[in-house]
């Protein structure tokens, strides 16, 4: 056989013996990986064993509470911002002109806020409302986390749903005040159209909020769920 031939079948020979020596170290390390995971399963097992953990950290009392807390600041402020700014129409100017003959505290609200604004109506219409939109979204948001608490108790749900249906309240004031001002100004444009619309479904979410947390009560009074 030429030498190099030879040679080749050597190193060939060699080669494949080298190679059998490294997949069977391979198996080894992997064996005894596994067996290193056994291990520190079977340690992580036995501390826990030793000091049960617990599993309804996120269920318990604190984060609920927690929820509860931060809708009814949410509600507040939501409540807070339309109430100050003086977004809200009371009286219905027709009835108003029907039965006084003059203006209405709807017109004068309108009106007021109208001869306030520094900007074109449809830019202060489109700022106010997606203010409006924001805060009424996060307490959307709230709300149902606050329907969905594991541990809610019927009392806590009844402070919430009153605290959503105060907010739900005040937003539909200042919807159709914004509506009132946007046809007394003749405003729009594609902005305003799409900041009432954001208005409008936000004003939705919250209202499925609060029906959620009427539905969730309901059940706790009547042992549906804990």
């Amino acid at each position: 056989m030429p030498f190099y031939i030879q040679l080749k079948a050597v190193s060939e020979g060699a080669r494949r013996r080298e190679c059998e020596g490294m997949r069977v170290r391979s198996i080894l390390m992997m064996r005894s990986g596994v067996a290193a995971c056994a291990l520190l399963a079977a340690g992580g097992l036995s501390a826990c064993a030793g000091a049960p953990m617990d599993m309804s950290a996120g269920f318990n009392g604190a984060p609920a509470q927690s929820t509860q807390a931060e809708l009814h600041r949410t509600a507040s402020r939501l409540r807070t911002l339309i109430e100050s700014e003086g977004w809200s129409l009371g009286e219905t100017g027709l009835m108003s002109r029907l039965i006084r003959g003059h203006h209405s505290t709807s017109d004068r609200a309108v009106a007021r806020y109208l001869d306030g604004i520094e900007v074109s109506p449809s830019i202060a219409l489109t700022t106010d409302a997606a203010r409006v939109t924001s805060l009424t979204r996060e307490a959307a948001v709230l709300g149902m986390r606050a329907a969905s608490a594991s541990n809610a108790a019927a009392d806590g749900l009844s402070s919430d749903l009153a605290a959503v249906e105060g907010a739900l309240a005040a937003v539909r004031q200042a919807k159709g005040f914004f509506t009132a001002a946007a046809e007394e100004a003749q405003a729009d444009g594609e902005r305003l159209t799409a900041a009432f619309s954001d208005l409008g479904e936000a004003e939705q979410h919250l209202a499925l909020a609060a029906d959620a947390l009427a539905e969730r009560r309901w059940a706790v009074r009547h042992g549906a769920v804990s």
